[in-house]
């Protein structure tokens, strides 16, 4: 997710970028250029997620998503367990 806002000068913007899971932001940035704030922002979620074990990755976020089945299709369930 990223949203361009005007900064203190009112003339530059500056661009606000996060990686949002189960509605938390988990990795944030901001900056002049969407491209480098969304990859700020992705590479601080990686080092907050990296390594956790399924458990303590769906305790902190509350996720209770079904990786077997059920509201995730079978392409986001194998990707999903990839991930965790």
């Amino acid at each position: 997710m990223a949203e361009e806002v005007p900064s203190d000068d009112g003339v530059s913007i500056r661009i606000i970028a996060g990686v949002l899971i189960h509605k938390e932001v988990v990795g944030g940035s901001s900056g002049k250029s969407s491209r480098y704030s969304k990859a700020r922002a992705a590479a601080k979620a990686v080092t907050e997620i990296e390594g956790l074990p399924p458990y303590e990755f769906r305790k902190r976020y509350g996720c209770d998503c079904d990786l077997l089945g059920g509201s995730a299709s079978g392409e986001d369930s194998a990707t999903m367990q990839k991930v965790l």
